[in-house]
């Protein structure tokens, strides 16, 4: 950095802030408040401020939902593509690369467990 930028002052700190990587700190689009994303996720997934609902996760909803000790149902299940289904891209890919994207077997999960 240029000393042309650097405050003359010893009482001013002219250094980079440490904790401003990418994606530590989000903007609300209701209130359009810069929030930690830390604290919104200790909030499930809400604005500190006007309590705005951000997207979560499935993972995340369900550790919101139910309490510990839950168990997931019929995990193993994949889907298949029996009557060779015809699209622009394979059936068959479009599995394959959810499960990549998702790393869920599957379209829905079945959970065991008491609501909290």
């Amino acid at each position: 950095m240029s000393e042309w930028f650097r405050r003359k002052s010893n009482k001013i700190n002219t250094n980079l802030k440490k904790d401003t990587r990418e994606g530590v700190w989000m903007k609300c689009p209701a209130c359009f408040e810069v929030i930690s994303r830390k604290i919104a996720n200790e909030k499930n997934g809400c604005c500190s401020s006007c309590n705005h609902h951000f997207r979560i996760n499935s993972e995340q909803y369900v550790k919101i939902i139910l309490e510990e000790g839950y168990v997931e149902l019929w995990d193993n299940i994949k889907s298949l593509d029996p009557l060779n289904f015809n699209a622009i891209r394979p059936y068959k890919k479009q599995i394959d690369d959810s499960i990549d994207k998702t790393n869920k077997s599957d379209a829905i999960s079945i959970f065991k467990g008491k609501i909290i």
